[in-house]
């Protein structure tokens, strides 16, 4: 199997937005965003908001290819406030069903972490997972995130509240 880790662009918009889809619609616990909003979402925007990351010296969205098809995702975002650029944000991730178990995670946040780590002035690196993800906690702890915090009832999917557990992975000590 040819496989293929690299930044996304706007050339990779409808590939993003099917996998996004799937990952919506599998695991609607995992995101803060919902189906129906990504779904209205028109393939332009999609593919101007991959093109706005990849003209931010310090956002990326990153990508895992088998034999061409994007099987995992995840994004990292600055934050651009004078007292918080020294923070980031992990969003968006996700590995589809068929990739999971052969280590397309943990590449992908390597890579991330990598890049952050090479980032000047970026000190943290922060996420939340929802607190019933146990593969991605442990990926997560065995990256070096230490949890800081616990939001109760953060979010509400199909009538059942979900518990987001904040993480934070500091770069500089």
């Amino acid at each position: 199997m040819n496989e293929e880790l690299r930044a996304l662009t706007d050339a990779d918009a409808a590939a993003f937005h099917a996998l996004r889809l799937r990952g919506l619609r599998e695991h609607p616990e995992a995101f803060a965003q919902s189906y129906e909003s990504q779904l209205a979402t028109p393939l332009s925007e999609v593919a101007a908001r991959l093109r706005e990351t990849a003209d931010a010296p310090h956002d990326f969205v990153l990508g895992m290819f088998a034999d061409g098809a994007l099987l995992g995702m995840v994004g990292f975002r600055r934050e651009c406030g004078a007292k918080m650029r020294h923070k980031g944000s992990v969003w968006g991730m996700y590995v589809a069903a068929e990739a999971q178990g052969r280590g397309c995670g943990r590449a992908l946040m390597e890579e991330l972490v990598r890049r952050a780590r090479e980032t000047p002035g970026l000190e943290q690196i922060n996420l939340a997972v929802v607190s019933g993800n146990a593969p991605a906690r442990r990926l997560y702890l065995s990256l070096g995130f230490e949890p800081y915090g616990l939001e109760k009832r953060a979010a509400l999917v199909n009538g059942e509240y979900l518990d987001d557990e904040f993480m934070a992975l500091r770069l500089r000590r």
